[in-house]
């Protein structure tokens, strides 16, 4: 395998998930809808600039679209917080104070990768390495670097965590919608682990964002195959639990 071939595969991955955005954004009824189209947006943004950066071979063109796709790695578990959150029934809190603060450490992220020059704290080095004939951004984390992938590893946690939760509160027919978000985000998040570990084809290549293509198409069989983005099952749940009303459901 080249390594334009995952290039172009997450080039593909982007394609599926703005696709899949722009449907979530025009089939949105709340903020879920909202959270999980910014989600996939996300998803598009990093698969994108890292195919970009994959197919370059200059040091300061590569920087550039390792900044830009700091924009999707950095968003992405917040916007996967927020979805779970609102989707599970836990979106009381989510007022504008507490958005604002759960983008602090993002947005520091992408400042500091965008003056890292300056002070070396996101990345310790970006060189442009070389195996055979193939260039990549040879990156030497640090702290902040650290800090980073801490706190989104925190926000994706906590994000199933919420989900995990409220798939055993509710009635059965409704948590196949649940298991299809959580399997569906285990994959890129699982890949990332590995990347993490040094895990790497080429000693270098990190596939997280192939793996949302998977993610994509498992998301994409779930809008045929159980309606995944009629999204307010907690509501329609705690209402049959709680009315004493007869209920007529016309087709």
């Amino acid at each position: 395998m080249s390594i334009n071939q995952p290039a172009t595969i997450m080039i593909f991955a982007a394609i599926i998930s703005l696709l899949l955005s722009v449907y979530a954004w025009l089939k949105r009824q709340n903020s879920t809808g909202v959270f999980l189209s910014l989600l996939l947006l996300s998803t598009t943004i990093w698969s994108l600039f890292y195919s970009l950066e994959i197919f370059s071979s200059d040091l300061e063109t590569m920087k550039v679209f390792l900044f830009v796709s700091n924009f999707g790695i950095s968003s992405l578990p917040v916007f996967w917080l927020l979805f779970a959150a609102r989707y599970s029934g836990n979106g009381l809190w989510l007022n504008p104070f507490v958005v604002v603060m759960l983008f602090i450490i993002p947005i520091l992220s992408i400042v500091m990768v965008a003056t890292n020059k300056f002070h070396q704290l996101f990345y310790k080095t970006i060189e442009l390495g070389n195996v055979d004939a193939y260039h990549y951004l040879k990156l030497i984390p640090g702290p902040l670097w650290l800090t980073n992938i801490a706190y989104s590893h925190i926000l994706i946690i906590t994000g199933a965590i919420l989900l995990i939760r409220y798939c055993l509160k509710v009635d059965k027919s409704q948590r196949v919608h649940i298991k299809f978000f959580l399997f569906s985000a285990l994959i890129p998040y699982a890949v990332n682990l590995l990347y993490l570990l040094n895990f790497r084809p080429y000693g270098f290549l990190d596939l997280t964002p192939v793996a949302f293509i998977f993610m994509g198409v498992i998301i994409l069989l779930g809008v045929y195959k159980v309606k995944l983005f009629d999204i307010n099952p907690l509501a329609i749940d705690l209402y049959f639990r709680n009315t004493s009303d007869a209920i007529f459901i016309r087709n």
